[in-house]
């Protein structure tokens, strides 16, 4: 006969092996968040896109014609002509010439040259089908990258805020996109920030809560920030940019 204390070990890890595992949360693979934060005495407000890259696809659009000129005039026009679920204006350009600033691969197509020694130090890629935003100085060019725009500051870089470069007296909107440390990414825009404000912002318990970020790259902002997203149980999101820009991030399933 089993003696009692291996008696109640055994009915107890028979128990234990019976028991439920508990339910896992599954993250929703395109999320929309519009947070407003207090910061400095002002209410920095914010729309999120955050998203899972295995499932929702990042794509480059270069806004420029054959003839140099742009082929839509808004953000919003250009999402309605495909599958698009969201998308932000992209990085930087020459406002005269129209033209990017850094190299920019669109859908496999090539404009401007890869800078290599300004403060653009960020860059926004796809190769292979995988999206990763890494310091320039680590870029290998490949034939296999099929999107990609170089664009700065780094706001966060590594789960730090840099400690230079990102000024605290310029409120302007601004556009950005981050890569959280679960995998995911999002893009999004906040209405007024420095630089140095929106870094913090989203290094934020109220931004933590839905991503905790650990590399975030600044876009083009000012006149050129928008924003656009069919939002799920939110509807049709639009906030247009003032400016014609010369590339935007799209993203589609």
């Amino acid at each position: 006969m089993m003696p009692p204390h291996r008696l109640l070990v055994s009915l107890f890890l028979s128990v234990i092996a019976v028991l439920p595992l508990p339910a896992q949360t599954e993250q929703p693979d395109l999320e929309y968040q519009h947070l407003e934060v207090e910061q400095d005495g002002k209410t920095a407000k914010l729309d999120l896109c955050i998203f899972d890259p295995k499932k929702i696809k990042l794509r480059v659009m270069d806004n420029m014609n054959h003839l140099g000129l742009p082929r839509v005039q808004k953000l919003a026009y250009a999402m309605s002509k495909g599958n698009y679920v969201a998308g932000v204006n992209g990085g930087f350009y020459e406002v005269a010439a129209f033209t990017p600033r850094g190299l920019q691969v669109s859908n496999g197509g090539r404009t401007g040259e890869f800078e290599s020694d300004t403060w653009i130090k960020g860059v926004v890629q796809v190769q292979d089908g995988e999206l990763s935003i890494f310091h320039r100085d680590d870029f290998q060019d490949s034939d296999a990258i099929t999107q990609l725009l170089q664009s700065g500051p780094w706001l966060i870089y590594q789960g730090e805020i840099p400690k230079q470069g990102l000024g605290k007296d310029r409120y302007h909107a601004r556009t950005f996109i981050c890569e959280g440390r679960d995998g995911r990414f999002l893009i999004g825009m906040c209405d007024s920030a420095t630089l140095l404000g929106i870094a913090e912002i989203l290094q934020s318990d109220a931004v933590r809560e839905h991503l905790d970020i650990v590399n975030a790259l600044n876009l083009d902002g000012g006149p050129s920030t928008g924003f656009w997203m069919r939002a799920p149980g939110h509807g049709l999101i639009n906030t247009p940019e003032i400016s014609t820009v010369q590339n935007y991030i799209g993203l589609y399933r």
